[in-house]
């Protein structure tokens, strides 16, 4: 089927009101909020609110607790922003909210969000638009603003998050039962929810972007400076997702290669950063990560493999396929759904013994060949477009939605 490159803006075509799980100002651009937001901007305006969170920072339990705060108000502080010239039609904004999810207490925190989301809404000229909520503790605004189609962006098991509590599982429930519209990235959790969301499920796969990520990107200079082979992966490097003590293991393990960290850090890795060959690295911004991809010999995949594990899909795997990289993976399905690609671990000793291999066959490889070609971003984002219309002509739930992605 060939594409339809999205384009101008669609006569009655439906706004979008998207409520994220990631803040714009704090978060890769990577992650696919961003990148389908963006690109349905191409088409129709599109208001994203930023995540208005998933949990209380807590004493002891949450890390860094005064830097999430500050970054939280600098966000609300930016109020309504247009962040990406030459895209009038993306519009970011960020409410001042308490974190308070449970209660009479979260029902008027929500309200008071659902007000500055309308002010914001009129700002920016979005006539009944389609709600796409990505966090389960934002379906509350939804609500109160009214919406007549919210689609729900399952983009991970939320309420697996180690730290959510019972009004995040709650508000996940309700979503799942009453929203039209469930798309997931994920084959896998769609299977396990089937019974539940019936013929509301609808699959849209990750994208990816093969100008950006290609095997011929010169390398961080940084990077690869370091001694050869070099391991690594670049990410949020945080515990709840990442098999920490898997990379400390690793950590004792490397003899001469380099493990390679890049990304936002918690507390969690300190320890890991007393090994001599880990070496950490800041964040870098999106279209930097090619070169982050590039400067590196072997990319890990070290998530953990229980609950949360089993609904994520990563974005970075077809990345790091596409630059040409030779992948260690724990026992993901995302991984597994690749293992034609990716090489999957079946416990500790097996992730580490793999990744030395391919760490030792660095010294044979020469060229790096994409080993992946899959959708563009600009393709899915017409699948979720195509929705939007859809749902914009039936006030029932009775829809057209587009078949090649319908299960």
């Amino acid at each position: 089927m060939m594409e339809r490159h999205i384009s101008g803006e669609a006569q009655d075509s439906p706004s979008i009101l998207w409520f994220s799980i990631f803040d714009w100002w704090t978060h890769s651009h990577g992650y696919s909020d961003f990148q389908l937001a963006m690109t349905v901007a191409r088409q129709r305006k599109v208001l994203l609110v930023n995540s208005i969170g998933m949990r209380a920072p807590t004493l002891g339990r949450t890390t860094r607790v005064g830097r999430r705060i500050v970054r939280k108000i600098g966000s609300a502080f930016r109020g309504l922003r247009r962040p990406v010239a030459g895209l009038p039609n993306f519009a970011v904004f960020s409410p001042f909210s308490l974190p308070i999810y449970g209660g009479a207490l979260a029902r008027w925190n929500a309200a008071l969000a659902a007000d500055q989301v309308r002010r914001a809404a009129r700002r920016c000229n979005l006539e009944d638009p389609v709600g796409v909520v990505s966090v389960p503790t934002a379906y509350q605004i939804a609500l109160k603003l009214g919406l007549q189609t919210v689609i729900y962006k399952r983009s991970d098991d939320h309420a697996a998050f180690s730290e959510a509590g019972a009004a995040v599982a709650e508000a996940q429930a309700r979503m799942l039962k009453e929203c039209r519209l469930v798309v997931y990235a994920s084959r896998d959790l769609m299977a396990r929810e089937r019974e539940l969301v019936g013929d509301r499920a609808f699959y849209l796969e990750h994208g990816v972007d093969l100008e950006q990520f290609r095997p011929d990107v010169a390398p961080d200079a940084e990077i690869s400076s370091l001694p050869r082979p070099r391991i690594g992966f670049c990410g949020s490097l945080r515990a709840h997702a990442l098999d920490i003590e898997l990379l400390e293991r690793l950590g004792d393990r490397l003899g001469d290669a380099q493990l390679i960290l890049v990304g936002d850090r918690s507390d969690a890795i300190n320890g890991l950063l007393k090994h001599r060959n880990v070496r950490w690295f800041a964040p870098r911004p999106h279209q930097a990560m090619p070169s982050c991809w590039s400067a590196l010999d072997v990319a890990l995949m070290p998530y953990r493999a229980e609950q949360w594990g089993q609904g994520v899909e990563p974005i970075k795997l077809r990345e790091m396929l596409a630059m040409g990289l030779p992948v260690v993976s724990t026992r993901i399905p995302a991984a597994m759904a690749q293992c034609d690609l990716v090489t999957v671990a079946d416990d500790t000793e097996d992730f580490i013994s793999r990744v030395l291999c391919e760490a030792e066959q660095v010294r044979n490889r020469t060229v790096r060949v994409s080993r992946i070609a899959g959708p563009s971003w600009s393709a899915q984002a017409q699948q979720l477009v195509a929705c939007a219309d859809s749902f914009a002509k039936s006030k029932t739930n009775e829809f057209d939605l587009p078949s090649r992605t319908r299960e």
